[in-house]
């Protein structure tokens, strides 16, 4: 085991948004190294922070934060060689973390899959390995409504140059229920990410390769886990190399369910975008989009998560602008497949967004690396963001799918009613408004026709403190987050 020095936190900022929710950027710093890769919430708000650090960044570690940011415990763990964490899971009481990575300590082949199982505190309660002869990749993981543990592993063969996908099921004991792999001769297919359904099927993506520009391409798949039968195989390529982030759940306007894919696209003059795809649960290719971006502005490391606030989406990402000369955070709203709302994050140095989380007041908890601060060349970070993209240093920009008008509108109580009544100027025209819970039940739901001098819009009884007002026409969804005070 190396020996770790515990440097010095840095506290970038910490402020409240509008609904009371703490937002705040903080670096963490052990000596010479370190990266966060995964970050969960505990039941009581802290969060527990997994990732590498030490002088070649190869030891796992488990660091216990305080909501507001401030550490408490840090504790390593690892072998001689190099670990690492790609996802983590609460089991279904939440008494245990699952945490699943790899390793080149001690394995037959290159790297074998890893699987640790932690303790709320961050303490190693055992460890499980999957290997052989080849590189097998412990990439993704998920839950089961009975406990088990999908594990999605990577198994490449440098003999003849490809992949096969494994799909593990694990007890809760830690008894493998089920082996299965996926072999495609000639190709190589990588998991990122896993997604089980209300009707218990397990929906997959990743990358293969070669695609059908001769680069990787970006592949869904859909498995019967009862039957253990391959249900569909999917993919979709343009020239240049595609990477993925994540596959999460999508309802359209008729309620009808498809799966939105976010990742990357490195293009042929080593460009990055973001790309989205959007299939249906029988891998029907639907429509897709490579965020438009020019010469100076690149995006990468795309996280997608749905909104239940209608048929919308949260996406966070990596941005560059050669006016920023660094990496930054950006946040974007996107309803249908059509980006709404850009809010950038802009600091010193370069960000690395590693992996996103949803929070327990529905914002979004963020983790990575920096090189901006800290005792290391390289630090951990925790960012934690308000449920509309609000907060450190953010703004909003002026994002071409918006109209000069949309970006102007604004929403203000009317000071002769009472606080749940709005008037909202700015836009014209008829409008469908939904008034909805930040937990996504609707509250109310009509037509409004908009005048840009200034409407009145139907009084909302409610007891809640804020709530959510979408108006949507055609492809425009615009997104308020209203607050009522109280005397």
């Amino acid at each position: 085991m190396k020996q770790f020095v515990l440097g010095l936190s840095a506290l970038f900022a910490l402020v409240s948004n509008a609904a009371g929710q703490q937002t705040w950027f903080r670096t963490y710093s052990w000596l010479g190294f370190t990266q966060g890769q995964v970050v969960v919430e505990r039941p009581d708000s802290t969060l527990l922070l997994l990732g590498v650090a030490g002088e070649q960044g190869g030891d796992l570690f488990a660091a216990e934060i305080q909501a507001d940011g401030p550490f408490l415990s840090f504790k390593p763990f690892g072998w001689e060689g190099q670990e690492t964490i790609s996802q983590a899971s609460w089991n279904k009481d939440s008494t245990e973390l699952w945490a699943l990575g790899s390793t080149n300590s001690l394995g037959q082949g290159g790297y074998d899959a890893l699987l640790v199982v932690f303790s709320p505190q961050g303490d190693t309660l055992r460890t499980q390995r999957f290997g052989g002869n080849a590189w097998d990749l412990g990439k993704a993981m998920v839950r089961d409504s009975a406990g088990n543990f999908w594990l999605g592993i990577q198994d490449y063969s440098s003999y003849d140059q490809s992949g096969s996908l494994r799909l593990i099921l694990v007890h809760p004991n830690g008894a493998v229920l089920k082996d299965t792999s996926l072999h495609f001769p000639g190709q190589d297919l990588a998991v990122e990410d896993l997604l089980i359904d209300y009707r218990e099927g397990l929906y997959a993506t990743g990358t293969i390769f070669p695609g059908s520009e001769g680069e990787k391409d970006v592949w869904a798949m859909g498995w019967d886990t009862h039957a253990d039968t391959l249900l569909f195989l999917s993919q979709s390529g343009v020239a240049g190399d595609e990477m993925v982030q994540t596959i999460c759940p999508y309802r359209n306007a008729a309620n009808q369910p498809y799966f939105l894919i976010s990742g990357n696209l490195k293009d042929s003059q080593d460009r990055w975008k973001n790309f989205f795809w959007r299939v249906d649960t029988s891998g029907v290719d639907i429509a897709r989009i490579d965020l438009g971006l020019s010469q100076a502005v690149e995006r990468k490391n795309s996280h997608a998560f749905f909104l239940a606030a209608g048929a919308s989406h949260a996406i966070l990402s990596n941005f560059y602008d050669v006016n920023f000369g660094s990496w930054n955070t950006v946040y974007d709203s996107i309803s249908g497949l059509f980006p709404q709302l850009a809010k950038t994050f802009v600091r010193n140095g370069n960000q690395e967004l590693a992996q996103v989380s949803q929070s327990l007041d529905g914002g979004y908890i963020l983790t990575g690396h920096t090189n901006d601060i800290g005792l290391g060349q390289i630090s951990a970070y925790i960012e934690r963001l308000g449920p509309l993209g609000d907060g450190v240093n953010g703004f909003v920009m002026n994002n071409p799918t918006l109209s000069n008008q949309a970006l102007k509108a604004q929403i203000m109580p009317n000071p002769a009613k009472s606080e749940s009544q709005r008037t909202i100027v700015g836009l014209e025209g008829l409008w469908e408004a939904r008034w909805l819970g930040l937990d996504g039940k609707l509250l109310h739901q009509s037509e409004v026709q908009l005048k840009a001098e200034g409407t009145l819009l139907p009084e909302i009884q409610t007891e809640l403190s804020s709530y959510l007002l979408l108006l949507s026409k055609e492809d425009s969804l615009i997104r308020f987050l209203c607050i009522q005070t109280k005397d």
